[in-house]
């Protein structure tokens, strides 16, 4: 076995569970940041990354470790690019919040 194996099997098996638990739930889950009456939808695919590449610059975890995490999480960044709009950043505010609309309200109430 080369020293790409594990990785590359860790990231396969991160892709699976990630497949299973969020592309296939019925329920609606994702991460909104508001910033006045603006919504970004923050993908997971997005932290994911940002994840990884604080991993691999960190000096106090070994090599392999850090390969395995990152490993990890890569899997469950590509799954969050199956979405078909993993691209889509910008986020409708009316329809982010479709279970607390309410809240929205109060957020645009705050900013005047």
């Amino acid at each position: 076995m080369n020293n790409y194996t594990i990785p590359i099997i860790v990231c396969a098996i991160s892709y699976l569970i990630a497949y299973q638990t969020n592309y296939k739930a019925n329920t609606k889950q994702e991460v909104i940041f508001v910033y006045g009456d603006t919504c970004y939808h923050m993908h997971h695919w997005i932290t994911s990354l940002l994840i990884i590449l604080v991993i691999l610059g960190c000096e106090y975890a070994s090599r392999e470790i850090k390969m395995l995490f990152a490993a990890m999480l890569l899997g469950y960044a590509l799954e969050g690019l199956t979405f078909k709009d993993a691209f889509k950043i910008n986020e409708d505010c009316d329809k982010a919040f479709t279970i607390h609309p309410s809240y929205l309200t109060r957020v645009r109430q705050d900013n005047k």
